[in-house]
């Protein structure tokens, strides 16, 4: 490496230290989201005897229940524990993007600025992007684009043979199929590498063995994770949510597709989602041209210099593949886009970190360049370089990791650790109010409530029974999630809480449409329902029929009286 390179390098690499240094703390104190609170407490229930599904309604495979299983077993259950866990799995992911890039040719410099890119990027998400299961899935996604780099590779060594052939897919199969446990959605983008895979490729027996190893080692991961299902008696149950209910979310999803929450979604990704437009103008020009070389002639290359030139095009696959499946069959939310945005700076990174594409060519042998002096920059470069420049300016100047208010926090976060009053400096989402939360929690304690006597009503309350370590009173935890995509199992959910007669109820006023101004109106015993027509006062309504005992804020307690009511989510 030259001594310019060398010391960008190691420029680069100090200011990720000093990155590190700057956020980590700041990072491990910012509260976690309650779709990470709903996965705890599945994990709490199961880790207390109950049955997976059975007992917690989730729509969702159980990748995430064993990783939390462990997770809670090993470190505890604060949620400093779970973030620790998520930033080391994050600083899993840009160990193996550095791995995928030194095997596309990238300089140690490039793998260097793409690292601190990414941690600058993961500093400057929203909590709703942290501990999901979306971005942990790129851990065995990027395995798996390294994996598949290395066997196009071997596929086209005559000297390699059916059983090593074999044995490498197999482990792929098992990475794959255990990342599917996450979600199987990753079936997409590692169909569509694949298929990008097969222009490198030209001994189609060993294609035929490759394809049955991946299959064998999928088989294999699945029949584990089924046998884990039937072992603790949840299969009938995990198959009854994927069969009954979840047709009913993914429906409701996509009716919640809208433009307004796509220019949201947008807004608060800048700039960074802009990087999708040259990453998909490169993907698209490296699957182009596989196609042109995938009926040009066969030319004999060694394996080493295979996998160099053929793992930009699978990166390619996987990216085309994971836009498709994050936009086309998932719903519309910051932590499913986020780990796209990741591939697309893995893109660019291999865009401007690779050497020039003409060696890679079949048949085309490039001499060493001779050095030339005050070379002058092509002039297609220009406008990019200027685009670069004002990205990055954009990029800085909107992130949260460089907010002065936040880096004042940095102490604070060191000495004192987790707070509600750190958590509330440091989130950057509007709710919940984590101090006005933990008043509640005071004012609940007072009140002994125990397992099953207390319904959080609206999503933002659900760390509630974190807190207060109470079992929910249904299986229907995200109460109000559930009332948003389920509709029809209504009669079923309110059965079910009716059975269970709980003693209060903690909704959000603000969730349900009153004003900011009326909310410090609102009296102690007061029956929010009189706010409705004169046609509905006569009705009872959960929660806002119970008179309110306590108010912090936003929240609101209410005692449960007779009848329950039937639910609803705003007061409108």
């Amino acid at each position: 490496m030259p001594t310019g390179q060398k010391h960008t390098t190691w420029f680069v690499l100090a200011l990720l230290g000093l990155l590190l240094i700057a956020n980590g703390p700041l990072f491990l104190c910012m509260p976690i989201i309650d779709d990470a609170v709903l996965w705890d407490l599945h994990t709490r229930e199961y880790l207390h005897g109950a049955t997976p599904y059975c007992d917690v309604l989730e729509t969702n495979p159980p990748g995430m229940l064993w990783i939390l299983a462990v997770v809670r077993t090993v470190l505890g259950e604060s949620s400093v524990a779970l973030r620790a866990v998520d930033l080391g799995i994050f600083s899993l992911i840009v160990v193996l993007a550095a791995a995928v890039l030194r095997q596309a040719g990238v300089t140690k410099r490039g793998q260097a600025w793409f690292a601190t890119a990414g941690f600058f990027f993961y500093f400057s998400l929203s909590e709703w992007c942290h501990c999901q299961r979306d971005m942990w899935l790129l851990a065995p996604s990027i395995a798996l684009v390294w994996m598949r780099g290395r066997q196009v590779a071997r596929l086209n060594d005559p000297a390699l043979g059916a059983g090593q052939c074999l044995r490498h897919a197999l482990y792929e199969g098992l990475v794959l199929g255990a990342g599917m446990w996450l979600k199987p959605m990753l079936v997409v983008p590692a169909a569509t590498m694949w298929l990008a895979g097969l222009a490198e490729t030209r001994r189609w027996r060993a294609v035929l063995v490759d394809c049955l190893g991946l299959a064998a080692g999928v088989a294999v991961a699945g029949c584990g994770g089924v046998a884990w299902l039937i072992h603790t008696g949840a299969w009938p149950f995990f198959v009854d949510t994927f069969v009954s209910w979840n047709p009913h979310y993914v429906a409701a999803g996509r009716q919640h597709w809208t433009w307004v929450r796509f220019v949201g979604m947008v807004v608060r990704l800048f700039p960074w989602c802009l990087l999708h437009i040259p990453a998909i103008g490169a993907a698209g020009a490296w699957l182009i041209r596989a196609g042109r070389e995938r009926r040009s002639p066969a030319a004999n290359r060694d394996p080493a210099e295979l996998a160099k030139s053929g793992t930009a095009r699978l990166v390619a696959g996987f990216y085309v593949g994971w836009l498709a499946q994050a936009f086309l069959l998932q719903h519309l939310y910051d932590y499913v886009q986020a780990p796209g945005i990741v591939l697309a700076g893995l893109i660019c990174a291999l865009a401007l970190g690779r050497p020039s594409t003409a060696a890679a060519v079949p048949g085309v042998v490039v001499a060493d360049p001779p050095v030339v002096r005050n070379r002058r920059m092509p002039i297609v470069w220009r406008p990019a370089i200027v685009a670069l420049g004002v990205w990055t300016v954009l990029a800085v100047a909107c992130s949260p990791a460089v907010r002065g208010s936040r880096l004042m926090s940095w102490w604070s976060c060191v000495t004192e650790g987790d707070s509600p009053a750190i958590r509330d400096r440091l989130r950057l989402l509007s709710l919940p109010d984590w101090q006005d939360l933990a008043r509640v929690a005071d004012y609940l304690r007072q009140q002994r409530v125990g397992d099953c006597e207390l319904l959080c009503f609206n999503n933002s309350t659900i760390s509630l029974y974190w807190t207060l370590a109470i079992r929910p009173p249904t299986r229907y935890v995200y109460w109000e999630n559930c009332l948003v995509f389920f509709p029809e199992r209504t009669e079923e959910m309110m059965a079910a809480l009716e059975a269970a007669r709980p003693r209060y109820v903690v909704s959000d006023l603000l969730a349900a449409g009153m004003s900011q101004a009326r909310l410090g109106s609102i009296q102690r015993d007061a029956r929010l329902s009189l706010m409705f027509n004169r046609s509905d006062r006569d009705r009872p309504v959960l929660p806002w029929s119970h008179p309110i005992t306590f108010r912090a804020g936003r929240y609101a307690v209410h005692h449960v009286q007779e009848p329950l009511g039937w639910p609803m989510l705003t007061l409108e």
